[in-house]
């Protein structure tokens, strides 16, 4: 096999937008975006979070305090699949890593125009929905054979001989702060509707995250390379 370059490196058209000012654009555009008339939807949540995945937690791991190491990939994959699931899909997954850890995080976004509770203090229809959507990815992940699938699929059993720990992490994005908190009682309550694996978190809570400003994105239709 040849080792010639048969490429050429040119020059971006433009200078790359120093960190600051897109971090300050991306955030009066999510305000906007969130705050229009009518609430966007899902998809426009999506195609949002797909050009600006810096935008999306989990790149460093979800559970404890950020890695070190960059996600497998450098990107966040778009409706992630996984080995002989028919169902749906997560909205976005990392295959975040540490030096101990392999931990998938698995997002799931809904409308951002959704509810947390009725107005007797119940959770909603919608929002068991999506809990029980994370349900489907945790049961799928229980059975040993479907992780060695996944492993296999995503190359991850590359770095066997790390003998790293494998923990998925699951993330739901749902709904807006002023509704989840306009209540103490309402707020308390939310914070016992999560598992110890699964974070919950509103859309106003997400950021530009500055480790993450060279990764990018995978669409669902993509070609997996592992490298060896």
């Amino acid at each position: 096999m040849s080792l010639d370059r048969t490429y050429k490196i040119e020059a971006p058209p433009e200078p790359a937008t120093p960190w600051r000012e897109y971090e300050h654009f991306i955030r009066q555009e999510w305000d906007t975006l969130l705050n229009s008339e009518p609430p966007p939807s899902e998809k426009i949540v999506q195609k949002f979070l797909e050009n600006h995945p810096s935008m999306v937690p989990g790149a460093f791991g979800l559970l404890g305090n950020e890695s070190g190491h960059y996600p497998i990939a450098n990107g966040v994959i778009t409706q992630a699949p996984l080995p002989s699931y028919n169902r749906r899909v997560p909205d976005f997954m990392w295959l975040s890593q540490s030096s101990d850890m392999e931990q998938p995080v698995l997002v799931e976004i809904e409308s951002p125009s959704k509810k947390w509770f009725t107005k007797t203090g119940q959770q909603t229809k919608d929002f068991t929905q999506a809990l029980n959507q994370i349900v489907e990815w945790k049961t799928w992940f229980s059975v040993p054979h479907n992780i060695q699938a996944f492993k296999e699929f995503y190359g991850l059993d590359r770095f066997a001989f790390y003998k790293r720990r494998f923990k998925p992490a699951y993330l739901l994005i749902y709904g807006r702060r002023a509704e989840a908190n306009a209540d103490h009682t309402l707020t308390e309550k939310r914070n016992y509707l999560f598992p110890d694996d699964v974070i919950g978190m509103t859309f106003d809570r997400l950021q530009p995250n500055p480790k993450a400003e060279e990764l990018v994105w995978a669409p669902r239709r993509f070609k997996w390379v592992a490298v060896t």
